[in-house]
């Protein structure tokens, strides 16, 4: 009876906050097809210039805010794909800083041996630069004993108190989860401890997996996309549906161990632009109180990458 309970009550939290999730309204600024870089998956911002993750390509890509190439020749070939089985899966990103220096954080899902890995890329990029490749198998290995079953970490982005990871959601695991670990990651992995909340997202006939992360510090405000995928693995790929973006108010100080969003809005219904994008990351370009302006990165599945800018305005209570 108490499970029952429990249930009818989870289920009304869901049904109320699915009447009042469309509390920002977006405005569609500007879209480019990327079609030589494959498998777009994160994006993030340094000093102007956007840095492109795909999760099975074999190059990091830079482009200006307006989606100009800084990093390729017009005549270059497409960028090489790296095989499924053997891909690090890089699937995050997010700017950290160590000893007065930033560097790029990158995360493998970590949803197979070989994706147990970290790659941290020094400050502005250039040919020079040389990524340092960690392990994270032992942070993986503490998130299987504490509470998730199959880990695909999508999102990450840095506090000044916290580092957090997303966990992605698909059918056969249908829970979201936030990762809260210590702002020293990954120093100090091996043994940082974890503390892990569920994600409630409103109800939807397909479940909807978070696949990207950004926070604010001026509003103290956690950004996050999410879609649907026809998929009860985090290895294989499925149909795509919808994809969304929310946020959560607060977030260095939400201590429960369910968190609601204060908002999440369907792409698609925004604009029919976002209509099949599989949206993967995002990342803030600037913000003047509640208007964001943000960049969006959106993989297809068949090894296009496509970006999107767009005005993002949170209303006032």
């Amino acid at each position: 009876m108490r499970k029952l309970l429990s249930y009818y009550l989870l289920a009304g939290i869901i049904a109320l906050i699915s009447c009042n999730m469309n509390t920002a309204k977006i405005k569609l600024i500007k879209s480019a097809s990327i079609s030589y870089f494959p498998s777009g998956s994160t994006i993030e911002i340094f000093d102007d210039v956007l840095y492109i993750v795909g999760d099975d390509a074999s190059e990091i890509l830079l482009l200006d805010k307006d989606y100009n190439t800084l990093n390729k020749s017009e005549d270059r070939p497409e960028i090489k794909r790296i095989s499924k089985d053997e891909k690090i899966d890089l699937e995050a990103s997010t700017i950290i800083h160590r000893e007065g220096k930033p560097f790029l954080l990158i995360v493998g899902s970590g949803s197979k041996e070989n994706r147990e890995k970290l790659v941290m890329l020094p400050l502005p990029y250039s040919k020079n630069s040389l990524p340092d490749t960690i392990d994270n198998s032992a942070f993986i290995k503490q998130l299987k004993e504490t509470g998730i079953d199959e880990v695909n970490l999508e999102g990450v982005a840095s506090t000044k108190e916290a580092i957090i990871f997303a966990n992605r959601a698909n059918i056969k695991n249908p829970i979201n989860h936030l990762i809260f670990t210590a702002s020293s990651f990954p120093d100090t992995a091996a043994s940082s401890s974890a503390i892990i909340r569920k994600l409630i997202l409103p109800n939807n006939k397909t479940i909807a997996g978070i696949s990207g992360l950004a926070y604010d510090a001026g509003n103290d405000l956690l950004l996050f996309t999410a879609s649907t995928e026809a998929t009860e693995s985090t290895y294989d790929d499925g149909e795509i549906g919808d994809s969304y973006i929310g946020y959560i108010k607060n977030i260095s100080t939400q201590n429960k161990e369910e968190i609601v969003p204060d908002g999440f809005i369907n792409l698609s219904k925004s604009d029919k632009s976002f209509k099949g994008e599989k949206i993967e990351s995002v990342c803030i370009e600037s913000v003047i109180g509640n208007n964001y302006v943000l960049h969006l990165v959106s993989d297809n599945d068949k090894g296009a990458t496509r970006l999107f800018k767009i005005n993002f305005a949170i209303m006032r209570e």
